[in-house]
């Protein structure tokens, strides 16, 4: 308990920053669907996981080549180091396990957050599902029945958990099927468009005379010329 503890310690560390990366490509890649720029969000995503790789690439080698000092630095105070040696050689394994699936995991947060903001959560909902049920609870369900519950068998089901998970986002944000995926629409059920692409299409929000569009300046010197003190509106005839 003691090893995984610190294992799990070192694990936020690596896991912190990536959140942030998720976050943050979930929110660019939701607007660029907005504005219908498909290209847009799988550009973002690229360059997301060029940038995940390498933060993580360097990390990862830093936590295989340095597991012993690491688990060093938690060594408590009043414990002997012939006392503390079995924890630090287990700590050292599950760091290894650690190192290699934080690569994978690296893809695994990437694509998750693209699929997030692109409006996939069915998906994501799947992928989540049934990896917790076929590739956690089972395989630890088979492993106690078999005899075979140990500290080492627990942390190899999660990494290949996390790997597995890992393809099958890439799978399922590869298969672009979230590419017809509209979060925003209008009442015709077109994308909702950007303010750019309304005034070059001259598709104004509000009609002018006649019942032809009125361009944003006009309906700038409109709202201009409104008595101070009244709310604009229409107008009632005496």
């Amino acid at each position: 308990l003691a090893a995984s503890n610190i294992a799990f310690s070192v694990n936020s560390l690596v896991f912190l920053p990536m959140l942030g990366l998720n976050i943050g490509l979930s929110s660019l890649v939701g607007q660029a669907m907005g504005r219908g720029r498909v290209d847009e969000a799988e550009r973002v995503t690229a360059n997301t996981l060029r940038l995940a790789f390498v933060y993580m690439l360097p990390l990862a080698l830093f936590i295989a080549v340095a597991a012993g000092p690491l688990m060093d630095i938690f060594a408590p105070g009043d414990m002997t180091p012939e006392a503390f040696a079995p924890v630090r050689s287990l700590g050292m394994k599950l760091l290894y396990f650690i190192a290699v699936y934080s690569l994978v995991d690296a893809g695994n947060i990437v694509y998750f957050g693209a699929l997030k903001g692109a409006g996939d959560t069915l998906g994501i909902m799947y992928l989540l599902l049934g990896g917790l049920v076929f590739l956690l609870i089972l395989p630890i369900v088979v492993l106690k029945q078999a005899g075979m519950a140990t500290v080492i068998n627990y942390w190899l089901v999660f990494t290949l958990y996390v790997m597995i998970l890992a393809v099958g986002a890439m799978f399922r944000f590869h298969r672009r099927g979230w590419r017809r995926i509209r979060v925003v629409e209008t009442s015709a059920g077109t994308p909702l468009q950007s303010p750019n692409r309304l005034v070059q299409g001259r598709n104004w929000s509000r009609p002018g005379p006649g019942g032809r569009g009125q361009s944003p300046h006009a309906i700038k010197s409109a709202s201009t010329t409104e008595e101070p003190g009244r709310c604009p509106g229409p107008r009632r005839g005496k």
